[in-house]
């Protein structure tokens, strides 16, 4: 006896508890966890940059008996103008999308993929200013920099050697020492694997019986800074609908830079980003719904309105294409 087919008797439908997105896990974003954030309520104003010679020479002197003591101040070296720019994104999802859709949370699922591509041109950016030297004049608007004689997935290199000669080079112009690296994950594996690493690290202290693993937290004592931090963000730059070919955000660098925990006004640091909430949520995405009669919509449209700012170019040091 003939009997129905599969098909006959299943039509295919859309699965209401799962969906496939393309979407980076933001927690590989770091834009926001290297230099301080200072929220202001103006588009753009002036950041005072101090005169370094008030902290590095020596003016105090021995002090004769009933003679004043002996006295200077700080000068002003210069000003230097911030101006958040304001970045938007929006999704506009027809009402009839809304009735008519399978998908569970279709609203929250577009706020977040609206947030996402926001938070995707944070991390672009940071890059563009603090991490790829390209087109830069190293020194004058950029850390200081070179590029390793023998490139670090060579094994007759030393890229120990390499960054604590980085961290001398921070010290010794401005009397502080580095306390943040950042590298893009392809350094990062290749010094996971690099035999000098190795013989550094035989023994992680929280698995005494794993030889050889090497982690950021690790990597940090190792540099004796505090925090080591790895850009794993992809991104595509061709039109809507291209051929897609990612590729990795951050190049082959790594940064050796001075942040401090939080901003303050005579505190030394390498950058700051200036978010404007006076404005919107400045360094944090703002959605907002609107509606659109005259097309029977609803556009979920976010903003950001920050500027991320090289301040202080001798409190960093690139080594730059460090891998061949």
């Amino acid at each position: 006896m003939p009997q129905p087919t599969t098909q006959e008797v299943h039509f295919d439908q859309v699965l209401t508890q799962i969906a496939v997105a393309y979407i980076q896990d933001t927690k590989k974003f770091i834009a926001d966890r290297v230099f301080p954030v200072v929220n202001v309520e103006k588009q753009s104003d002036l950041v005072l940059i101090f005169d370094k010679e008030a902290w590095l020479r020596i003016k105090a002197q021995k002090r004769a008996p009933g003679a004043e003591s002996a006295g200077s101040g700080f000068a002003i070296a210069k000003t230097e103008p911030y101006f958040c720019d304001i970045y938007a994104f929006h999704w506009d999802v027809p009402l009839a999308t809304f009735k008519n859709s399978d998908i569970p949370n279709l609203e929250r699922q577009v706020v977040e993929t609206v947030m996402y591509q926001l938070l995707l041109l944070r991390e672009k950016t940071w890059v563009e200013k603090f991490f790829d030297h390209s087109g830069k004049s190293l020194g004058v608007n950029f850390w200081n920099g070179t590029s390793p004689t023998t490139k670090w997935d060579v094994d007759t290199s030393d890229p120990i050697a390499d960054i604590f000669t980085a961290k001398e080079q921070i010290e010794s112009i401005t009397g502080i020492s580095p306390n943040k690296i950042v590298m893009s994950v392809q350094v990062y594996n290749a010094l996971r694997m690099h035999p000098k690493i190795q013989a550094q690290l035989v023994y992680a202290p929280t698995a005494p019986d794993v030889k050889g693993l090497v982690t950021p937290e690790l990597l940090a004592r190792l540099f004796d800074v505090d925090e080591v931090l790895i850009g794993r963000a992809l991104h595509d730059t061709g039109p809507e609908g291209s051929t897609l070919s990612p590729t990795y955000m951050f190049p082959d660098n790594l940064l050796l830079v001075y942040a401090p925990e939080r901003p303050g006004l005579m505190a030394p640091t390498g950058g700051y980003i200036f978010a404007w909430t006076g404005y919107n949520n400045g360094y944090n995405v703002g959605v907002a719904t609107i509606e659109l009669p005259t097309h029977k919509a609803i556009r979920y449209e976010g903003e950001m309105a920050y500027d991320q700012k090289l301040l202080a170019p001798d409190l960093g040091y690139i080594l730059y294409d460090v891998l061949s």
